[in-house]
């Protein structure tokens, strides 16, 4: 017997190593993240799944969760598979707000020289879509959090709010900025200065009642223009009063099926081109806190868009189509960008500066096979430098 031991002692020692670890890494990996569990979802993995996981707390925001956030939307970003974010929590809670015992050890002091709130940041940079599926409460930070994200689907039982007036502060991760732009400066007004909740249902169904009328006055750093708009496309543009323009949330759904339509829809993004899924997000986001459609306008020149002016000449370059690469590489003379005020990225303008004594604003988009241009409506094609004094 004991010979059979030490035959037995023998035969294992070699095993040990390769039998073991593997699982041992398993379980490491699996217990690296404390306040999130991550996955990939999807019939081809390309959805990139985040939930939040303090149930106690209610998935409050404490730092170590923001960490460990960050650090899967970073993964999520560099791995070549996932097209699309999802961002969920558990039924009773989205997120309930920033973590209240954690920030009463922080001083004034502490919070401004240590910058408190730079690392909750990360997310309105990954550039991959990110869809928050809402159940329960997203409350103070937690709504912030799913403010931040590109689309919001909700679960039918799902309350919004930003309550942090009631404890003696303000929205302090973006959210008067954010709810503003989604709901209305009435309604942003409302929630913020007394705290109240608003439905899944209230928040599908945020209006905002606004007329364009026929002069748009445009305010720059260089100049003030009045930018006159005939009767015609006036009508065109026009948002008739009642009409939904806004609202925080794209759609609600039961309360079990929101994670897995949240899902469908990642899917459905992920199987589109990552590049220009990524310049759409970009161009979107450009134009977010203008309230005036033209002047959301101005703030982008499309692609395949050939603009000739005096002082300035851009010419894209043929795109590769056929992989879905759209962003065209702008050629252009730079000190005269610099003195015009343009900055150019992937073919996308993120800034707009008229010239001094500019007396015409003007904008191009295309829109299919026309192009709205000043007070006119163009074909698509070639604007002669006169066009543009």
């Amino acid at each position: 017997m004991a010979a059979l031991r030490a035959l037995l002692a023998c035969v294992r020692a070699p095993l040990r190593p390769w039998l073991f670890c593997p699982v041992q890494r398993s379980f490491a990996s699996r217990a690296a993240f404390e306040y999130i569990i991550t996955a990939k979802k999807g019939k081809s993995s390309n959805v990139g799944l985040i939930q939040l996981n303090r149930p106690k707390a209610l998935n409050a925001l404490c730092n170590g969760l923001i960490a460990e956030l960050n650090q899967a939307l970073q993964a999520f970003e560099e791995d070549p598979a996932v097209g699309a974010v999802v961002l969920t929590g558990g039924e009773k809670a989205f997120a309930a707000g920033a973590d209240i015992k954690e920030m009463q050890s922080h001083t004034f002091q502490d919070c401004y020289s240590g910058g408190f709130l730079s690392h909750w940041d990360q997310l309105t940079r990954v550039k991959k879509p990110i869809i928050a599926a809402v159940n329960g409460y997203a409350l103070g930070g937690g709504c912030e959090l799913a403010m931040m994200c590109d689309i919001i689907y909700a679960g039918e039982k799902a309350q919004f709010g930003q309550p942090e007036i009631l404890i003696g502060t303000i929205p302090g991760a973006g959210g008067t900025q954010r709810l503003t732009r989604a709901v209305g400066k009435s309604l942003a007004m409302e929630m913020v200065l007394t705290g109240d909740r608003i439905s899944a249902q209230d928040a599908k169904q945020a209006v905002i009642s606004t007329e364009l009328s026929g002069v748009l006055r445009v305010q720059d750093t260089h100049c003030l223009c009045l930018f006159e708009i005939p009767p015609r496309t006036a009508e065109w543009l026009r948002c008739p009063r009642g009409l939904k323009t806004n609202s925080l949330v794209s759609k609600v759904f039961p309360v079990e099926t929101v994670v897995e339509e949240a899902i469908q829809c990642a899917e459905k993004i992920a199987s589109n081109s990552k590049i220009v899924t990524a310049m759409a997000k970009e161009s979107v986001n450009a134009g977010l806190g203008i309230p005036q459609l033209l002047e959301a306008v101005l703030q982008l020149l499309p692609l395949d868009t050939y603009v000739q002016s005096p002082a300035v000449v851009m010419e894209p370059v043929p795109s590769d189509r056929k992989n879905g690469l759209l962003a065209p590489v702008w050629t252009s003379y730079q000190s005269v960008l610099s003195r015009a005020g343009y900055e150019f990225s992937l073919g996308m303008v993120e800034r707009f500066a008229f010239y001094e004594r500019a007396k015409k604003a003007f904008a191009v988009v295309a829109t299919g096979e026309t192009a709205l241009y000043g007070n006119l409506i163009l074909k698509k094609g070639v604007l002669a430098p006169e066009d543009l004094c």
